[in-house]
């Protein structure tokens, strides 16, 4: 009976055990970008990237991330892009050369240049940009190319437009928009739900 008892405790100890150790990280998760004092981080290859903690670069003509590849997604995981704050042409995030590339979940500030720059079928989702444009041109989110994706984004004191679209063929959504220096959007087709300067919908 004891030794019964025994065994049926030592059983439900080990279902505690079990249960308390975490799940390894799953095969083909995405990379880890490693956060600091640095830049340029660059991104060579397509795939899932996440940042692990605030990166701020050490040069005004220092990009922080620059992607050399397409199809690329980039989660700020929450963190922070913190320019020095001083003129230059240093991009928060610049994909502006490659298509399909996602940003998403973070912010950028302070950068010389524009927070963050995309091409052809890019994404930028939930970021705050900021400050940005310090050496006197820059945007808050830039697309370079066709056909991108600005949503549940805000926009603010950038030297340039909060947001700078080439053509109509780009849409933006959800966003607010307030106190940038040269205009609220450039181009592009709103597509609902975005507060300009305190006004529901934007020129």
């Amino acid at each position: 009976m004891i030794a019964g008892r025994w065994r049926a405790a030592l059983a439900a100890a080990c279902m505690a055990a079990t249960v308390a150790v975490p799940s390894p990280v799953r095969a083909g998760g995405p990379s880890s970008l490693k956060a600091g004092k640095c830049c340029p981080l660059i991104v060579k290859k397509s795939g899932s990237y996440v940042l692990n903690g605030n990166l701020q670069p050490n040069g005004a003509n220092v990009d922080a991330i620059e992607v050399d590849a397409s199809n690329v997604t980039i989660d700020l995981n929450g963190f922070s892009i913190i320019g020095p704050s001083k003129a230059g042409s240093g991009i928060g995030v610049d994909a502006a050369a490659q298509t399909n590339v996602t940003i998403k979940n973070g912010s950028v500030s302070q950068m010389g240049g524009s927070g963050i720059a995309v091409g052809s079928y890019g994404v930028v989702r939930n970021v705050t940009a900021t400050g940005n444009g310090v050496g006197g041109s820059g945007s808050g989110i830039q697309c370079t190319g066709a056909a991108c994706f600005v949503s549940n984004c805000v926009t603010g004191s950038n030297a340039s437009q909060g947001l700078s679209f080439l053509d109509a063929s780009s849409g933006y959504q959800d966003n607010v928009i307030n106190g940038n220096l040269n205009g609220t959007v450039l181009l592009g087709t709103d597509m609902g739900g975005n507060v300009c300067n305190g006004v529901h919908g934007c020129p």
